[in-house]
């Protein structure tokens, strides 16, 4: 095992991570908060209690992925468990139990096409852990095809009662605070929902057969759970000196997105204090309630 130490504190980032059960999960917040540790970690302990699963560990580029997350991995994976380690032609780790890890990336090593994007789509999949989502090689796209590759039926044999019979069928993802499609398709709806109680087309929950929403005591039930944590999470192991270089480094929004994980942080504003949680109203809400101000009598006037 890793000499690193893997700390998870009562109500903390990691805390909750590990207590999801969600179709989709994300991990968010600060640079080395032990995103990627608490995502391997999770993959382990499904490998083994989903012996002979199938599972995908991707990342955007051949470089990154056996850099990082397949570095990380093998760091806290027994070797005890390991029945054959993964090769540069075979990049796929097989434990004893029969559970198999493919490390694969966006496109094949020299090749940027779109078809080279198969690299990740070539298999059935119970579970699948997505590094950085935000890198810019991955698309809303890959992201809603990988969903459609969730189809294992790998049988749990855990004592868990709430954890899924078959699969476990999950997409856990790690992703910085960025303003790219993660942001804009995924979080940003999924914010306006639980801080909002806004219900967008893009919420990732549950629908029915004609795409709409199944709400229950007037409520969707989301498919996402996002846990997010700033730096300070994982102080143990990155240490206070990385932290007040970070803090020394990064001024204005991005301190606050990559330091202390806060997604609402843009750069250039007049007013610091903006969130667009808190003070930006969507064109459909402003049009409901100008209706609902007509409805009940009031005659609203504009300024030019």
């Amino acid at each position: 095992m890793s000499t690193k130490r893997y700390k998870i504190v009562e109500g903390g980032m990691h805390h909750r991570f590990h207590q999801s059960y969600s179709k989709v999960q994300f991990l968010g917040g600060g640079f080395g908060n032990g995103k990627t540790a608490a995502a391997c970690v999770k993959a382990l302990k499904l490998s083994q209690e989903y012996p002979g699963c199938n599972g995908l560990v991707a990342r955007s580029t051949y470089p990154k992925l056996n850099d990082t997350i397949r570095r990380e991995f093998l760091l806290w994976c027994p070797p005890h468990w390991i029945k054959r380690m993964p090769s540069r032609d075979e990049n796929t780790l097989i434990l004893k139990n029969g559970s198999t890890i493919n490390f694969r990336y966006v496109a094949q090593r020299g090749k940027e096409t779109e078809e080279s994007k198969s690299n990740l789509l070539s298999a059935t999949y119970d579970w699948i852990i997505v590094d950085q989502l935000e890198d810019p090689e991955f698309s809303h796209k890959d992201f809603m095809d990988l969903m459609g590759r969730l189809r294992g039926n790998a049988e749990y044999t855990g004592s868990d009662p709430l954890m899924p019979r078959v699969g476990p069928k999950w997409f856990i993802a790690t992703l910085n605070p960025t303003r790219n499609w993660c942001y804009r398709e995924i979080v940003k709806p999924l914010h306006d929902y639980t801080q909002r109680g806004i219900i967008s087309d893009k919420l990732l929950c549950e629908v029915d057969n004609a795409g709409k929403p199944i709400l229950v005591d007037g409520r969707p039930k989301p498919l996402i759970e996002l846990y997010e944590g700033s730096t300070y999470e994982n102080v143990e192991n990155v240490g206070d000196d990385y932290i007040r270089g970070m803090l020394a480094t990064y001024t204005g929004s991005m301190r606050e997105r990559f330091i202390y994980g806060r997604w609402g942080a843009l750069s250039g504003l007049v007013y610091p204090q903006f969130d667009e949680a808190q003070h930006l109203v969507s064109y459909d809400d402003a049009t409901r309630h100008l209706q609902q101000l007509w409805r009940s009598g009031f005659r609203p006037s504009f300024m030019a």
